[in-house]
């Protein structure tokens, strides 16, 4: 990075404060702001490695492994539209799944395979069929939710032709991987997803109108192979086909859809591109490869000696997430303060929103209260859907939502121990506003925002509660709180 800035002519931000900084990485490592005390607790510590130890200490957290799974569920399964799918991936042990993952470092080329063989050999495994599960047999949409993670692009481009702009993206890739989990099939009654042990051999069509196989073929050119039947002959099912014939959910000597996770994640060095470009994206606002799911020839890499690097070093050290993460929020580059300049030189802090799940467990930190409240986070996901997005654009729906949302109301009611209460209780205009700053914003207000404040407070003559309310409801959807800092 640095000898890119120094290319460029470009003179980096200042490194951030230690209250900036720590409000960042609660942010991205605990989903949430930072308590004053844990804030406090930071800023007045004494050791010169103490961003070292909180970031250790947030690794180990019980609120990291929930994060990556919010974070990770989204960008595997995205969110819910016309319906939502949080109550069956819950119940279906698919959020205990990606905890589980995260909470003990599992090796990430693991946790993919077990979501793409889906066939669960262990209890904490047992919800990594929805994945496939979700999809309801949709072999299409199968094959382009796999396509980011395994090859870090996506393909639908190349359903009808090979990819016009990516020209190593061939029709052949796409259909090779619809054939790879197409002899799939959801079992009624529970999350399994069954695997035939014949059929499912597909041709396509080019634009020349001529007919190909569908030959599972990754992007590195490695080919699964596999015997097809000759000319017109029709492949009989049997019960010798079948590892167990009489086991509930049978499963073939030879399944497509193992020999694919196997190949995808033992012999692929796309997948750790894959990963450390898109967990890079989520942690500095920008993928390395930028969209961060569009890793092809079309979108070269602003650095492509770190990205390399990066992936290299996660492979050699066994898919090792919290690796990745700690590296990427110790650097330098995630330090920096925000500044105008060019994205892609990562010179300064990029802005990023919230995600919705981060929004509303820090508002209810600022309102005093413990982080959880599972009303309040459907509430806010369901206003700001967008995570990680390619360019951001508020809505009206959320204009409307952060201005008259009666779930926030509810949090900001006068309660024992809560923010209101407490600054209620202060009794002057002075010391009000510097602990309203304090507890949503991690800081004092400057001169200015003290004399405005000052004003708001004097137009609301009434009971000090509801201009209290109304104070913290004004910083708590101000475009600093809803931003990364």
């Amino acid at each position: 990075m640095a000898a890119g800035w120094q290319r460029r002519g470009i003179e980096p931000a200042a490194a951030a404060d230690d209250r900036t900084w720590c409000r960042r990485v609660y942010l991205d490592l605990a989903g949430r702001i930072p308590t004053q005390g844990e804030l406090e607790a930071f800023l007045f510590s004494p050791s010169d490695a103490k961003r070292i130890k909180l970031v250790e200490k947030l690794l180990v957290s019980d609120d990291y492994p929930l994060r990556m799974r919010e974070l990770w569920d989204t960008l595997l399964m995205g969110r819910g539209k016309r319906r939502n799918p949080e109550d069956r991936r819950r119940d279906s042990g698919w959020w205990a799944f990606l905890e589980y993952a995260f909470r003990e470092n599992r090796p990430w080329n693991e946790t993919v395979h077990e979501f793409l063989s889906a066939r669960p050999d262990r209890p904490e495994n047992r919800g990594a069929t929805w994945f496939l599960y979700e999809r309801r047999n949709r072999h299409q949409a199968i094959a382009e939710a796999v396509a980011p993670v395994v090859y870090g692009t996506r393909i639908e481009c190349a359903q009808c032709h090979d990819h016009p702009l990516a020209r190593e993206i061939k029709q052949g890739h796409y259909w090779g991987l619809v054939a790879a989990f197409n002899r799939g099939k959801n079992v009624k009654g529970n999350t399994d997803v069954a695997e035939s042990a014949v059929g499912g051999f597909i041709n396509f069509t080019n634009l020349k109108k001529e007919s190909r196989p569908a030959v599972i073929t990754l992007l590195t050119g490695h080919i699964v192979e596999e015997a097809r039947p000759a000319g017109e002959e029709q492949e009989q099912d049997s019960d010798d086909k079948y590892v167990d014939p009489s086991a509930k959910v049978r499963v073939p000597k030879f399944s497509r859809r193992e020999a694919f996770a196997d190949a995808a994640t033992h012999e692929n060095p796309l997948l750790a591109r894959a990963f450390v470009n898109r967990m890079w994206g989520a942690l500095l606002g920008r993928g390395i490869v930028h969209p961060a799911d569009e890793m092809n020839a079309r979108n070269a890499p602003s650095h492509p000696e770190l990205v390399d690097w990066l992936a290299q070093d996660f492979a050699a050290h066994r898919y090792d997430v919290r690796r990745v993460v700690r590296g990427i929020v110790l650097s330098r580059v995630y330090g920096l303060s925000t500044m105008d300049a060019a994205p892609d030189s990562f010179a300064a802090t990029l802005e990023r929103p919230l995600a919705a799940e981060q929004i509303a467990r820090s508002w209810r930190i600022a309102a005093g209260l413990s982080p959880d409240d599972d009303a309040l986070r459907r509430a806010v996901i369901a206003a700001m859907p967008d995570v990680l997005p390619k360019e951001y654009n508020a809505s009206f729906q959320q204009a409307q939502f952060l201005s008259s949302s009666p779930d926030l109301a509810e949090i900001l009611k006068p309660a024992p121990g809560g923010t209101v209460e407490r600054l209620v209780a202060l009794g002057d205009t002075p010391s009000r506003i510097r602990a309203a700053f304090v507890a949503v914003h991690g800081r004092w207000p400057d001169d200015e925002e003290s004399a405005r404040v000052t004003a708001f407070l004097q137009e609301r003559p009434g009971p000090a509660a509801d201009a209290v309310r109304d104070l913290l409801w004004a910083l708590m959807t101000s475009a600093e709180f809803l931003t990364m800092p």
